[in-house]
């Protein structure tokens, strides 16, 4: 995405690791950048355990 759009206007296509870094080291706004942080893992975190759970029920029924 920034590739191809360097973030576009007024950065509305930026990817949230570069959002993390910025503010983190560019603005040095360390908080928002841990918060930002600990929000982006707590959903990767979600989505990987859906994604287990539903791999698991596909097994299951594979096997039946």
């Amino acid at each position: 995405i920034f590739v191809l759009t360097k973030g576009g206007p007024a950065d509305a296509t930026e990817v949230i690791s570069l959002y993390i870094y910025r503010q983190s080291f560019t603005f040095w706004r360390m908080g928002v950048g841990a918060a930002a942080s600990f929000v982006s893992l707590i959903i990767i975190s979600v989505l990987i355990t859906l994604f287990f759970k539903q791999l698991q029920r596909s097994q299951a029924e594979l096997l039946r």
